[in-house]
């Protein structure tokens, strides 16, 4: 009699974790992927921007400090995201505030392929969250200090959960529901994905009963819809005017006007190769007669991937695309998946070694999807590190106490690194009026501003007020180009007061108002840098 000892039972969670052994290969070169980006730029102007937010929450928490209305401009919640990444920033600086994003990425990964495990089979959860792991943009996602990733996350959660209301009833529903209200707060945004999550729990529990299916459906959607409401009847006039005013009825923010056809050219470089495979399911599914359900949800994960893409070109803007395709790419990643099972499972009769073929085929299409991402440039990445120590040295040094900084564009990557001083002395100038041009005219003038940092990208300023801005620092011969450091084609430049010259009669005249339009620039480089192009995107 063979002894037990010698042949133990394997326990059921031993089973599936020998069974779902890819998840850990993907989990890592997601994180081998990412980690590099953790350290390799400077902050982004967002990412500058709500950390400080969090400090500032943090501030007001525990000292009772003033504290702006966040919440009337922030396309999220300033009191989810903000004061975690603000811990994270303070325990290990800005790469510890991006590994918080790191691992609710792989988290990501994680509910996209138990997802797929349980909506289509193992082989198109493998490829789906493989796929997903490795494009471009999640990757990013990973490196990113910004709501992004806890959004992502629990929206790919909400998707898990959808997938076990078929077996599992209402206690799925419950969870469904509140991890979509926790991402729907994080992000507003993510509201434009809550039918698709509704839509698999109709299409997967179709075949129990279309009246339980809507009834199912109708639960969830009540859950999210008073949870939602309650919230914001809790949260105040502000929340509800930030959530009007960043996503119900959001247009034009940042960035140069852009026919539709740029932002869906843009679109189509970032994902085009997880749709085509996408679209190929749907070919696939039909060809095999699956069942309606069935193609009905590859649809459903096909436009789904659409919503961003479709939504910026409506608005005409470019300068938030990057940042919000990436919600919708955690559902066509599973159609491309499928298509990929499905071919290896049923490969053509005509195709010697069909199976190998196949998954060669699901391969060299992650594979594609990991080279596009590696020479991919992002709207969100901020400057290279050693460019943005370069400035933040020269700004150090030329400082002055109880003096101003002049910056042309965004002042919150500057006071990430600069924090001790105070937000009164900084002064963020893009397109001024005659007033403010007088202001910033007296006090250059009078030796009251010590810094002035201008941009260029391929040899243009990034505003018009910026020339007259450069001809008054040469003209006064009071200020002296401290350094010239750039990033590719962008430039930035950092003036200092060297000494106080009081004959400047003339130079510093008054500005009179002038009915002269004045045309920005329209280069995409500088648009999708976020490096003074104006506030801060949502």
């Amino acid at each position: 009699m063979r002894a037990i000892w010698l042949r133990p039972r394997e326990t059921d969670t031993m089973n599936k974790i020998y069974r779902d052994w890819p998840l850990a290969i993907i989990l890592a070169a997601q994180g081998a992927l990412t980690v590099p980006w953790l350290w390799r730029t400077a902050p982004f102007t967002d990412e500058a921007l709500y950390l400080d937010a969090g400090h500032q929450m943090w501030a007001h928490w525990l000292h009772h400090a003033s504290v702006p209305n966040y919440a009337s401009s922030f396309s999220g919640a300033p009191i989810l995201y903000p004061p975690i990444g603000a811990i994270a920033d303070s325990v290990g600086g800005l790469p510890a505030a991006r590994a918080v994003s790191l691992l609710l990425m792989m988290g990501a990964s994680t509910a996209v392929y138990f997802s797929g495990l349980r909506l289509f089979g193992r082989l198109a959860a493998f490829f789906g969250a493989a796929l997903f792991a490795v494009t471009g943009l999640i990757v990013h996602y990973g490196a990113f200090a910004t709501y992004d990733a806890p959004a992502l996350f629990f929206l790919a959660l909400s998707l898990w959960a959808a997938a076990h209301v078929r077996d599992g009833g209402y206690k799925w529903i419950a969870i469904c529901a509140a991890a979509l209200v926790i991402s729907n707060a994080a992000k507003y945004a993510t509201l434009a994905w809550d039918p698709v999550i509704a839509g698999v729990v109709l299409l997967d529990n179709w075949e129990r009963g279309l009246a339980r299916a809507f009834a199912r459906v109708l639960t969830l959607v009540t859950g999210v819809v008073v949870a939602e409401a309650a919230l914001l009847w809790v949260a105040g006039p502000s929340y509800r005017q930030g959530l009007i005013d960043t996503t119900l009825i959001r247009t034009l923010r940042t960035g140069a006007y852009v026919q539709p056809s740029v932002v869906l050219q843009r679109a189509a470089v970032l994902t085009a190769v997880i749709l085509l495979t996408a679209v190929a399911a749907v070919v696939i599914s039909i060809a095999a007669r699956d069942p309606l359900p069935r193609v009905g949800m590859l649809v459903l994960f096909i436009l789904a991937g659409l919503v961003a893409p479709v939504d910026q070109a409506r608005i005409h803007e470019l300068t938030s695309l990057d940042k919000n395709m990436g919600f919708g790419l955690i559902f066509p990643v599973l159609a491309a998946g499928y298509a990929v099972q499905v071919a290896i499972r049923h490969p053509p009769r005509r195709l010697t070694a069909g199976r190998v073929w196949c998954s060669a085929a699901g391969a060299a299409v992650i594979l594609l999807a990991l080279v596009l991402g590696r020479v991919q440039h992002v709207q969100f990445r901020g400057l290279n590190i050693r460019v943005a120590d370069q400035i933040v040295s020269a700004m150090k040094k030329g400082y002055r106490p109880g003096t101003f900084i002049l910056v042309a564009g965004n002042i919150r990557v500057d006071q990430y690194y600069m924090p001790a001083i105070r937000t009164s002395e900084w002064m963020g100038v893009f397109t001024p009026g005659v007033t403010a041009r007088n202001r910033f005219n007296t006090r250059i003038c009078a030796a009251r501003v010590s810094l002035v940092v201008m941009r260029l990208a391929d040899g243009t300023y990034d505003h018009p007020y910026d020339y007259h801005l450069r001809s008054l620092l040469t003209t006064t011969h009071m200020y002296d180009l401290a350094l010239r450091a750039g990033d590719g084609s962008y430039i930035t430049q950092v003036w200092k007061l060297k000494r106080v010259h009081r004959d400047v009669t003339g130079v510093c005249a008054p500005v009179r108002p002038h009915h002269k339009k004045f045309t920005t620039h329209n280069n995409y480089f500088r648009a999708s840098t976020g490096q003074g192009t104006g506030p801060p995107s949502k």
